[in-house]
């Protein structure tokens, strides 16, 4: 410093003879950090993170487990670390930018980042290259970087107690995390992968958030915001079968949103179009599971991967069950398709869990469709799919007909399987009324599941599985009568029945068939199955075969209220059961009888044959027929009331409701508040009536509604 400056009054540093080492001159010295190889170094803030995008879902439940996460106390040098997990295109990397943003003013001694699949991370090979690029961004420069002995340590010093947060965007191995790690509780990790990091999860204390796919709601608020909203509501139908076709990912939102905001002309039908077509725009393709990650999997949770992927739910020919309904399997079905035991197969399927491949909910697991196809896609040995699709359908096929053993004891049937099952504990439960309900309900939640196998086993030839699983979903058709999915099923097995040149299965899928269309007021084609199988019953020689036929008939007629036409019928099918000696289906047809002489008219004649019915299906050994007592009963109350006897009339039918509550039969409940509710406006009847028609997903609801 020049003596002029010294009479100025300023700061004056003087140097003799000898050597001098880290010699510092300055007016001003805010602040003096030492960061690498004994230098100082005065720099401004580092902010590496690249740009946020635009038209982000927020995540908020996400957000909250960070902000918590970062407001947690630690201990000294142990900064806070976060995983942010999930499939390629659930938006995890978008997620922790937008993050990163929004909290910034937390982390003032800088915010750094890594991606590890971008242009400057796949140039990252090792430890030494990751250092290099974090030192780079922390200021340090490139000579004292190449100079350093110690890069580990040359980060760990420069970092030490600074409030800074480091953002490693798709990481695949632990080294990637680990050299990167300042030694601060100040500073936080965020790291996002699709691999499954255990192990420095544990070590280090790290949260794990998976990103799941967005709901629908906010799948449609984004794809508003790019397409427009004025868009969005011109095409209700094509915008929703966008969003199912992007399945609630990010990425393929953004890819067909951006698509349609830059071609303000276009329709969103036009954008499925694209979407839908073979090969189409690669721009739109998001792959749901990386090469990287499938190679990654351990052999046997590879194979579990692709076997589970064959699931036949993933079919497109359900009917009217949305195809984008997640595919969900219980652990024994599980095991059927892997072919190895339920312990075996659940370890397995943790591990997938732990890699985010698979879901866990109540005891049901699940894929997301795009996983599913991608799984579906690896499964190359065919020999091995064939055996792991037929394994899957025989414990379909025997666990259904348990169900629907123990729902309906009774019904005449024939097979070795109900053979097997007749006379033991079910699995279900010992107790009667218990057993049912819980078959129903796995009849109800397995019905999906059921008929893809029906179309899996047609597929591949096995005629006698598409029978069989077919008629063991009588008890469910009776309960729930689900012919949205259930008659083309039906149809399916009715060919299948031929096929086997069995004249049993012919009778007892035709008159299954005829039933639903018959119920769903389908009368020629039910008339026309049901001929058939008329035909198919005098063939087996059984007469009670041809009781049953000509009972279906006779309803075929009674539902399309040609009361007069059906009567013949069940007077031939009630004089069959009666003489050989079938006393249930003798109180069915008196039953059917009643209500054609309450149809005709004949109210005293309906009240005497519900009461000679209800006689026998209360006198059945070894228990009632409660389901048959039921329906007696709202027959019966139904001609009491048309006969004036109203406070008789409604005793009856609150008996058939409290029954049908009691044995679980949601369609019947609904059927019977109905009639309630036009015996008794002002009782709380048609609200109850409306509830349950929409817990069926029954279009009567909306018409009791207009009342």
């Amino acid at each position: 410093m020049s003596a002029s400056a010294a009479a100025e009054g300023g700061p004056f540093n003087e140097v003799g003879a000898g050597s001098a080492q880290n010699l510092i001159q300055a007016r001003d010295i805010d602040k003096i950090v030492n960061v690498y190889g004994g230098a100082l170094d005065r720099r401004p803030q580092l902010h590496a993170l690249p740009a946020a995008e635009s038209d982000f879902e927020n995540r908020e439940r996400v957000f909250e487990l960070l902000d918590e996460l970062a407001g947690t106390e630690r201990e000294p040098g142990r900064p806070a670390m976060a995983l942010l997990t999930g499939l390629p295109g659930s938006g995890r990397r978008a997620a922790a930018k937008r993050w990163a943003h929004d909290r910034a003013d937390r982390f003032p001694d800088g915010r750094f980042f890594i991606d590890f699949a971008g242009p400057g991370g796949r140039d990252v090979t090792g430890p030494a290259d990751l250092l290099a690029s974090l030192l780079g961004q922390l200021g340090v420069p490139e000579d004292d970087v190449r100079a350093s002995p110690d890069l580990h340590a040359l980060w760990r010093s420069g970092t030490t107690g600074r409030k800074m947060l480091v953002v490693l965007a798709n990481v695949e191995v632990p080294g990637q995390i680990e050299y990167a790690l300042p030694p601060s509780n100040e500073a936080m990790v965020l790291v996002t992968t699709d691999r499954d990091l255990s192990d420095v999860a544990s070590r280090y204390g790290a949260e794990r958030i998976t990103l799941r796919p967005l709901g629908e709601d906010a799948s449609r608020a984004l794809l508003t915001r790019l397409a427009g909203p004025g868009r969005v509501a011109a095409e209700p139908v094509a915008a929703g079968e966008l969003l199912n076709l992007c399945g609630g990912w990010p990425q393929a939102l953004r890819h067909a949103g951006g698509w349609l905001r830059l071609r303000q002309g276009r329709e969103i039908s036009a954008a499925v179009r694209r979407m839908r077509a073979p090969g189409g725009p690669g721009e739109w393709e998001v792959e749901a599971v990386s090469d990287g990650t499938y190679a990654a999997l351990p052999d046997r949770v590879r194979r579990a991967y692709a076997l589970l992927g064959l699931h036949p739910a993933a079919d497109d020919r359900l009917g009217t069950a949305a195809p984008t309904a997640p595919v969900t399997f219980v652990l024994p079905a599980a095991a059927a398709l892997l072919g190895v035991g339920e312990d075996e197969t659940a370890d397995v399927l943790e591990e997938l869990i732990d890699w985010n491949l698979l879901d866990e909910e109540g005891g049901r697991y699940s894929f997301h469709d795009r996983v599913r196809r991608h799984a579906h896609r690896m499964a190359q040995d065919s020999a091995e799919r064939e055996a792991a699709v037929l394994r899957v359908a025989e414990w379909y096929l025997t666990a259904t007909v348990a169900a629907d053993l123990a729902v309906n004891p009774y019904r005449p049937t024939f097979g070795a399987l109900y053979e097997e099952f007749r006379g033991v504990v079910s699995p279900f439960g010992s107790e009667r009324e218990t057993a049912e309900k819980r078959a129903l309900r796995w009849l109800e939640i397995e019905h999906r599941n059921i008929c893809a196998t029906v179309y899996a086993a047609a597929d591949r030839g096995r005629h006698d599985l598409v029978v069989q699983l077919c008629e063991a979903q009588w008890a469910l058709q009776l309960s729930a009568r689900p012919y949205g999915t259930l008659l083309p099923v039906l149809r399916k097995g009715l060919e299948s029945a031929r096929e086997t040149g069995d004249p049993r299965w012919v009778f007892r899928l035709g008159t299954q068939l005829g039933r639903g269309c018959f119920e769903t007021g389908r009368f020629p084609e039910a008339r026309e199955v049901l001929q058939q199988a008329l035909a198919a019953a005098r063939a087996t020689g059984d007469p009670l075969n041809e009781a049953t036929a000509h009972e279906f008939l006779g309803r075929s007629y009674l539902d399309a209220r040609d009361f007069a036409e059906a009567r013949p019928y069940f007077v031939k099918a009630r004089g069959l059961e009666e003489r050989h000696g079938r006393w249930r289906g003798v109180a069915i047809n008196l039953h059917h009888l009643a209500r054609t002489a309450l149809g005709l008219g004949d109210i005293g004649a309906a009240i005497e044959a519900c009461d000679e019915a209800a006689a026998i299906f209360g006198g059945l050994s070894p228990r009632p027929d409660r389901y048959n007592l039921a329906r007696v009963a709202l027959t019966r109350g139904r001609a009491l009331l048309r006969g004036h006897h109203e406070q008789e009339g409604l005793e009856s039918l609150l008996l058939a409701l409290d029954i049908m509550r009691a044995e679980g039969r949601l369609y019947q409940e609904a059927q019977i508040l109905e009639e309630l509710a036009e015996a008794s406006p002002s009782g709380p009847y048609l609200e109850q009536a409306i509830a349950a028609y929409d817990r069926l997903g029954s279009p009567r609801a909306d018409g009791l509604r207009l009342r």
